[in-house]
């Protein structure tokens, strides 16, 4: 029992250890200053998010950009919080050209109908999606810009931030977010792309239509980003990229409840499990069982079946192994004032990631007010 364990652990570490490799493969995008030559259609679907729109709009008129290339479109899933006076606000003031749409349709995929909308009015090929709790940042179209005009993808994949505010929640949610971007890029770089994320992606309108959309999984709830990206792998691999660069870094606020946070987690786990995708599967339950086995190795020590120097060695080199992928992307990210919570982050993370993945045989979750099935 404790030589599988330990070997689990071992198998995690090596896994974590690829997506490191992975990780330096993806090369950074070269920033060059170049005249904009595409033109985009950013599709932000929304519920509920007056308190964050100012933000999301201050940043949106920063944007350093030719407002004729580009269009927003709103889409509100029936919000019930006072989100109007906000456009009504900012919008009159600032010279952006977007469109505001209303989603009236009962859906069980919300998220999905939304872009669905937006998509059959949009004006432009490039489709951007962007959620908005997010800042945008100020070369984020240039880099875009420049990425699809040098090298032709049909999708692109971007990275995504927390900000934390002062709070353990928060610098642990930031945390956890950075070990999910290592392992996204990781994959990338391995040239086994399985994660995404909806609030930083974009791909071509006349692709999207080609391969039917969400068609196939409109009746999920989620996954928006993966369904979408694993149709888009499935049709061209080489032409789904990543791109890699500060200028393209979208940052979003964390939740302020552990409850919350697990929500989120159970909302994101319904469109792994249904995505039945068998290499996302088998890294999944790799992490899983790997943190499993050292909460395990944990209890046997306290109950001294072990000795402390096992658990603190399979301790240590997880502890090692998990900090040289997330100290990368904290480097990338700007978000190196974050590592002063690794230490106690990592102690609770396996609770987190086990009882999350638990919990993920529930066959409902909650999220912004509505209860789902997956």
């Amino acid at each position: 029992m404790i030589a599988i364990l330990v070997i689990l652990i071992g198998l995690y570490c090596f896994l974590i250890l690829l997506f490191i490799i992975g990780y330096f493969a993806v090369p950074t995008l070269k920033f060059q200053k170049t005249n904009p030559q595409i033109s985009f259609s950013i599709i932000i679907p929304f519920r509920n998010e007056a308190k964050n729109l100012r933000s999301l709009l201050d940043s949106i008129s920063q944007l350093s950009y030719p407002s004729h290339l580009v269009e927003f479109i709103f889409v509100n899933d029936a919000s019930e919080d006072d989100f109007q006076s906000i456009f009504d606000h900012c919008l009159d003031q600032e010279s952006i050209n977007f469109k505001l749409m209303h989603l009236n349709t009962k859906s069980k995929s919300p998220k999905k109908e939304a872009i669905n909308l937006a998509i059959g009015e949009a004006a432009f090929d490039w489709i951007i999606t962007t959620d908005a709790d997010v800042v945008l940042p100020t070369k984020w179209l240039l880099a875009f810009d420049q990425l699809i005009t040098t090298t032709s993808p049909n999708m692109i994949v971007a990275p995504v931030k927390i900000v934390p505010y002062p709070s353990f929640l928060s610098y642990f949610q930031a945390l956890d977010f950075m070990s999910l971007q290592g392992s996204t890029l990781g994959g990338f770089g391995l040239k086994i792309p399985f994660l995404c994320n909806g609030a930083n992606l974009a791909y071509q309108k006349k692709m999207f239509l080609s391969l039917k959309g969400f068609e196939g999984n409109d009746c999920i709830a989620t996954g928006d980003d993966l369904f979408l990206m694993h149709k888009f792998l499935n049709h061209q691999p080489t032409k789904v990229t990543y791109l890699k660069s500060r200028n393209v870094i979208v940052a979003t606020r964390p939740v302020q409840r552990w409850h919350s946070l697990v929500s989120q987690r159970l909302r994101w786990a319904s469109k792994t499990s249904a995505l039945n995708h068998k290499l996302t599967t088998i890294i999944g339950s790799i992490v899983f069982l790997g943190n499993l086995s050292w909460l395990l190795l944990l209890v046997f020590a306290l109950i001294q079946l072990i000795t402390w120097q096992l658990f603190l060695m399979a301790f240590g080199v997880k502890f090692l192994i998990d900090f040289i992928l997330i100290f990368q992307v904290a480097i990338d990210f700007k978000q190196v004032k974050a590592l002063r919570l690794y230490l106690l982050s990592s102690l609770i993370h396996p609770i987190f990631i086990t009882t999350t993945a638990l919990l993920s045989f529930k066959k409902t979750y909650t999220w912004k007010g509505r209860s789902f099935q997956h």
